[in-house]
């Protein structure tokens, strides 16, 4: 998770080092001050693959893998960033896993993904967190496993892009779903889709993705995408987690070091969208694993 204190702060659910296996946990990086630090109360247990999002100053763990199973689980946990304290939510209503997350109108947005028997899935709705309530959503016209979640360029609708259906294992999409909250049905974006290594992320209104060779704005349907910004150095491509800090200021990149050099260790990759320059932060290695999932929260 990345804080923004008065700027910024970060939240990971990602996997830590254990002597006998992987644990996945919350992991918070202050983007203002540089700090790390665990994020205290945290579930005892946060499935592998969790996805996380934030409302205000409330975040959401969501769904994943039962580390005993391994298989998808509905279950919802919330902390209260500006306090602290973690509940648990309301669960989904239905359990998967690797499907697109994200905010939207203050409401956060689940779909597609697959479920326990790895088909992949149509279904989406939508949490409240005033109310820790799931309202059903119409399904999408494609299954959708291993979908990107974003808001749309207003902010107030959730987009979700590429994935792949059961049928065709690994074949991803060149096209994505938006809804539309004023009609209750989903609309069809077609080749809006960068390769399937990238990130997605909405900057000032705008569809960014980082991909393996620059940072990508979507310029629409007849235009395609062009180059904004370079790559992020030493960065291996098809690990990349992205959010957007500071108002649109900044990109915030989480993903592993490339190369001999990287030895299996993560770092962040702070995107300057004024100067369009990268720097690069080497977390301690006790915040070095695998990140899964990312968002930011303003305190």
């Amino acid at each position: 998770m990345v804080y923004e204190q008065t700027n910024a702060h970060l939240f990971y659910a990602g996997r830590r080092r254990a002597r006998q296996h992987p644990i996945y946990g919350v992991a918070v990086y202050n983007v203002t001050t540089g700090q790390w630090r665990r994020e205290r109360g945290a579930p005892p247990v946060v499935p592998v693959f969790a996805q996380c999002a934030a409302v205000g100053t409330r975040l959401a763990v969501l769904g994943g893998w039962d580390p005993r199973t391994f298989e998808p689980v509905a279950d919802v946990h919330v902390l209260d960033a500006a306090t602290g304290r973690w509940r648990r939510g309301a669960p989904m209503r239905s359990a998967r896993s690797f499907f697109a997350c994200a905010e939207a109108g203050g409401r956060i947005y689940v779909a597609g993904g697959h479920d326990k028997h790895k088909n992949a899935l149509k279904t989406a709705e939508a949490y409240d967190p005033e109310a820790d309530a799931w309202d059903p959503l119409p399904d999408m016209s494609e299954e959708r496993d291993e979908c990107d979640g974003m808001a749309t360029v207003a902010g107030d609708r959730f987009l979700a892009v590429s994935g792949y259906r059961t049928a065709r294992q690994g074949g991803f999409e060149r096209d994505a779903e938006w809804f539309d909250p004023a009609a209750g049905a989903w609309r069809r974006l077609e080749r809006v889709r960068a390769p399937p290594s990238a990130a997605h992320v909405v900057v000032k209104g705008r569809v960014w993705c980082i991909e393996g060779n620059a940072v990508m704005e979507w310029m629409g349907m007849r235009r395609g995408w062009r180059e904004v910004g370079p790559y992020p150095p030493g960065l291996k491509a098809g690990t990349a987690r992205a959010v957007c800090v500071g108002g649109g200021d900044k990109v915030v990149v989480t993903g592993a070091l490339d190369g001999e050099g990287g030895g299996g260790r993560h770092a962040v990759w702070v995107f300057d969208v004024k100067t369009k320059s990268w720097t690069v932060v080497r977390p301690p290695p006790e915040f070095a694993g695998f990140v899964f999932s990312v968002a930011s929260v303003r305190i």
